[in-house]
Order: structure tokens, then C-alpha cells, then sequence
């Protein structure tokens, strides 16, 4: 899975059908629509939408006015009417749940990043908001659960076994390392360079090869959608 902050509608691209899923869920709880925006031949890109709510039109329609009546019962221009008139809309928007948000009503999910400073953040800048290292113990194993699905893995090869997660931000990996010692788990901290579209770049590799620890992972937090890769590390 790939996901991207710098557009104004947050994107993510996946092949694997269970996490799509998983994704659309956990966007309906957030009161929002998951749309395809492409599909490639590995993988479709889903779009974060704002749900559409009540509109003007719609306050209008109850209220027996025009939608220019609404905007300006609505905005700072209501003393231009009849306090009347005024009652009646805010009555309409309020029976419908209408929110008067201004022409470009902000996603919901990008207000959330704004709180946590992660707007505009890319692969190499992003980071681990703090409210997430105070999350309790089983929202911090979902979480990771989630984390691990993506850009995550447990593999064996002969005697050797590990789970590994792989980032280009230095900043991520050692917060990564730091939550999973909540969970009393030891992970070791690689770095190493790779190769990308003919340059050269900075990974970074945070590994559980110790038996107690590997024990712990895949007892209380585990990998969504690859638990048959860990269930062969264990």
C-alpha cells in the first residue's frame, strides 16, 4: 500500500482487496466516501471525499426561499432580511443537519491531519503524531497492525526469520522503534541506501529477529491481511 498527503484529497493505492476494504470502512466512521481515481496495472488508487450533506438548495427548498436568501440568512449579511425570514432558514438548515461550511467546506480528514501536523507531509518527512504514543494499548496494536500491512513484513529464509518495516524517514523508523517498546518489543534500527529511479537514497530498516519479541508482535499486535506470512515466522 501507498498512500499520499500532498494533494488536496488524500490518495491511497493498494492491490490487496482486504485492506481496500478495511480502508473503506474506517473512511465511513470518519463520515467520508472512498472513490476509485485510478487503476493501474498493479494497483487502483482510492480518493478520501467529503460526504455530501444537505445543501443550500436543499435549505431552500424547505424553507421556500432562494438559495440566495440562505447564503445571506447564513452569513454575516442576515440583518439585510426579516428576522423572520431569518428563523425560518436556520430552523430549515438545522431540521436537515445542514452545516454551512463556505463554498469549499474542507475534508474532514485533512482537518484531522492539520491537528496533527501532518499536512503536506511526504515519505521521507512524515513522522508519528504525538496523540498516537498516548493512544491505549489496543488502539496502539491496531494501529500498527494497519502500519505493518503496507509497508511491512515477516519472512523466513532457512534458519533466518524477521519482521521488518522499511522507511526513507529516519524520524518515522526511530518512532516506529519507540512504540513498539510499549509492547516490550526489541527492534533494531538499519540503515541502509538503495537504489530508486537511478538515484541513489537513504532507507531505513527497523527489524524484530529476537525470539521473545517476534512472540510478542504476533501475540498482541500482529499484520492485517499477511497473517499467514507471520504465522510462518512464528
Amino acid at each position: 500500500g501507498d498512500g499520499s498527503l500532498t494533494a488536496p484529497t488524500p490518495r491511497f493505492t493498494t492491490a490487496d482487496a482486504r485492506i481496500a476494504r478495511d480502508f473503506a470502512g474506517f473512511a465511513d466512521e470518519l463520515g467520508l466516501d472512498v472513490s476509485v481515481t485510478s487503476r493501474d496495472r498493479s494497483a487502483p488508487t482510492y480518493r478520501l471525499k467529503r460526504r455530501r450533506g444537505p445543501s443550500q438548495a436543499d435549505v431552500a427548498a424547505v424553507a421556500r426561499v432562494s438559495t440566495a436568501t440562505v447564503s445571506l440568512a447564513l452569513g454575516r449579511s442576515s440583518h439585510r432580511l426579516a428576522d423572520a425570514t431569518v428563523e425560518k432558514v436556520r430552523e430549515a438548515g438545522q431540521l436537515l443537519g445542514y452545516e454551512n461550511e463556505g463554498s469549499q467546506p474542507q475534508n474532514p480528514f485533512m482537518r484531522r491531519l492539520e491537528e496533527h501536523g501532518l499536512t503536506g507531509t511526504t515519505s521521507h518527512t512524515k513522522f508519528v503524531p504525538p496523540a498516537v504514543f498516548r493512544l491505549p494499548e489496543r488502539q496502539l496494536a491496531l494501529f500498527l497492525s494497519r502500519l505493518y500491512a503496507t509497508d511491512g513484513s515477516a519472512w523466513t529464509h532457512g534458519n533466518i526469520y524477521r519482521i521488518e518495516y522499511s522507511t526513507v524517514s529516519e524520524r518515522f523508523a526511530r518512532d516506529l522503534q519507540h512504540l513498539l517498546l510499549r509492547f516490550g518489543i526489541s527492534a533494531k534500527l538499519r540503515r541502509r541506501v538503495v537504489r530508486y529511479r537511478s538515484a541513489r537514497r537513504v532507507a531505513w530498516d527497523i527489524s524484530i529477529q529476537d525470539p521473545a519479541s517476534v512472540q510478542r508482535f504476533a501475540k498482541r499486535i500482529g499484520i492485517f491481511s499477511k497473517e499467514r506470512q507471520l504465522k510462518a515466522v512464528v
